[in-house]
This record gives structure tokens, C-alpha cells and sequence, in this order.
């Protein structure tokens, strides 16, 4: 092996985490499309992967851009779009997708979408 090739495999593992931790790690998110509605913790979700918490959130944001919480929130976001088109109450939708809190909810959707939850409805709705 060169000393190009060498270089390109130190970057290559620093870089990238190896393929078994991907692994654990795509599993955590597959976990976490199917569960989305849960309470999910940031220990249950590393120990899926097999990692520590923290080191599972560096991971995971290196693996897929954003934290595991903001991914999670946009799972829960785009679930929510999907119930409200389909004439779900926003309440319903709030508890349905795993928010305790239909204030906070509706922040989140507002911040996402730009709409308030019952606006989102409206519309959407409106066109059909």
C-alpha cells in the first residue's frame, strides 16, 4: 500500500464510523420510524446501537445530518401532516404521534409548516 493509499484509509476511518456501528446505527433509526409515537429516551435509542448516548448522537448526526431529536421531530411532523389531510382532529394527531402537550405540538408543526396545526387542516382539506 502507498502512502496516498494510507492517507486515503486514515481519512476513510476518521471519517466514516465502521460498517457494523452504521449498522447499529440505522437500526436505532428504524427504530425510531417505528416508534415514533412512543416516549422514546436517549438511552434506549443508544442501546440499540450498542453505544454510549453521546456518542451515539455524534454518530447519528454525522451518519444522517441532524440529531436523533430533530429527526425524530420530523418523522412526527410529517406523520402529523399525513393524519391531519386526513380529516384527524388536531388533538387527536398531537396525542397520536407522541406529543404530551397539544401547545407544544402546535408550535412545532407551526415552526415546521409555517401553519398552525388547524390551519394545515383547513387548507389542505379545502383542496381536495
Amino acid at each position: 500500500m502507498n502512502y496516498y493509499q494510507q492517507q486515503l484509509q486514515k481519512i476513510k476511518h476518521t471519517a466514516l464510523p465502521p460498517a457494523y456501528i452504521f449498522i447499529q446505527i440505522r437500526q436505532s433509526k428504524l427504530f425510531m420510524d417505528r416508534y415514533y409515537a412512543e416516549a422514546l429516551k436517549l438511552n434506549e435509542l443508544a442501546e440499540q446501537a450498542f453505544v454510549s448516548k453521546y456518542h451515539f448522537v455524534r454518530l447519528f448526526k454525522r451518519i444522517y445530518g441532524k440529531s436523533p431529536f430533530e429527526y425524530l421531530k420530523e418523522v412526527r411532523m410529517e406523520m402529523a401532516k399525513q393524519l391531519l389531510r386526513g380529516k384527524m382532529s388536531v388533538s387527536d394527531t398531537c396525542f397520536s404521534i407522541g406529543y404530551q402537550s397539544l401547545s407544544t405540538f402546535s408550535g412545532e408543526f407551526k415552526k415546521s409548516t409555517g401553519l398552525s396545526p388547524s390551519q394545515y387542516r383547513h387548507l389542505e382539506n379545502s383542496n381536495l
